[in-house]
């Protein structure tokens, strides 16, 4: 009885002991990521430069900054007042010229998000520097220019804003798809007769096909619609023999504006809902050639690789996270500042999509 009675409280303290601990071990790593958070200003080596104050920037690029503590030494605008706006908010200074970032050796990393059509000057003038750059798409807009670029490069770190390659769907559906034999990609959105299409929207689904599909062989095309409101029909043949069929238009609504992918592969169907979810639906076996579902009733089965939540407030389902935003800029510190970090869109890496764009006429 003795005996039960000791087996019986010991026991107890275990399971009492055991929850202090698992409490504890809890609350350490609680205090682990609010410190690291708190310590990040202390982490960065160098000083950082943003051009631009635009609302993609506003909106997506400097929220990022802000958590990453990054430190901004100058905002740069074509008007100095908007850029004193800015730079006050990051203890910073407003300025004009870039010549003064540019021979700024305490400036290591320097953030390009302004007018598309001066990108590429902007890029030439701070890699020449010796600048590792991020630059918003695109950062050019020709093969010959992307070239250049590529050339004066070599000693520099260049991420190019192309977020769909960071966003949380895209990469899971990279890892899980192996080889695809044929997608249907469709991008569509309301009327845009304030730019180029091609270069400030269809760049974003084409440079995701060559992402995720590889190279294009051969590509044939064929657009409708007027000036502001294009629809671009294109069949894709990869060099890896996976056929893609896109729809891109810019003929719909904004309101209601999708973008949505489904990719055939052996095993099964892959489906996305944007960035926001990823779905499975493995292909029913056969028998001698006979799918199973065409002669028996089968429970149909979808899994649900990715899903935003909208539930938990954490960082990992904030919009910025889930687009991408936020891993193509820690990509960029990361390397600035020397850490392990895998570039995706690299000047190097967007030859493909320029050498596709170069063929498509609309």
């Amino acid at each position: 009885m003795c005996l039960r009675v000791n087996v019986t409280n010991f026991y107890a303290n275990f399971k009492i002991r055991a929850k202090q601990m698992i409490k504890n071990l809890i609350e350490k790593y609680k205090n682990y990521k609010k410190q690291h958070h708190l310590n990040l200003p202390e982490s960065y080596k160098g000083k950082y430069a943003f051009v631009g104050v635009g609302n993609h920037s506003v909106n997506n690029l400097y929220p990022v900054l802000d958590f990453l503590a990054v430190p901004l030494k100058y905002v740069c605008t074509k008007g100095i007042a908007n850029s004193t706006k800015m730079a006050k908010r990051y203890n910073a200074e407003g300025t004009n010229d870039l010549e003064k970032i540019a021979k700024d050796d305490e400036v290591k990393g320097v953030f390009i998000c302004s007018n598309p059509k001066i990108h590429f000057e902007l890029c030439k003038k701070f890699l020449s520097a010796g600048k590792n750059i991020f630059v918003e798409k695109p950062p050019c807009t020709s093969l010959k220019e992307l070239e250049e670029l590529i050339s004066i490069s070599q000693n520099s770190n260049c991420v190019v804003g192309l977020q769909k390659r960071y966003a949380v769907v895209n990469s899971i559906l990279k890892q899980k798809i192996g080889k695809a034999n044929s997608y249907n990609l469709r991008y569509l959105t309301g009327s845009f007769p304030e730019g180029n299409p091609i270069w400030d929207l269809f760049i974003h689904p084409l440079d995701l096909a060559i992402f995720l599909f590889g190279e294009v062989k051969n590509i044939e095309t064929k657009s409708v619609g007027a000036e502001g409101n294009k629809t671009l029909f294109a069949i894709l043949e990869h060099a890896n023999g996976t056929l893609g069929n896109l729809e891109l238009s810019t003929d719909y609504s904004w309101t209601e504006a999708k973008e949505t992918l489904v990719v055939n592969t052996e095993k099964g169907i892959f489906e996305t809902e944007g960035t926001r979810k990823l779905t499975f639906i493995p292909k029913s076996p056969s028998v001698l050639g006979i799918p199973l579902e065409k002669v028996v009733k089968l429970p149909r089965k979808r899994e649900i690789l990715y899903e935003q939540s909208d539930f938990v407030p954490i960082g990992e389902f904030n919009s910025i996270h889930v687009h991408g935003y936020f891993n193509e800029i820690k990509t960029f510190t990361d390397l600035v500042e020397g850490q392990k970090a895998k570039n995706f869109s690299s000047l190097e890496d967007l030859k493909p999509t320029y050498e596709l764009i170069e063929k498509i006429k609309i």
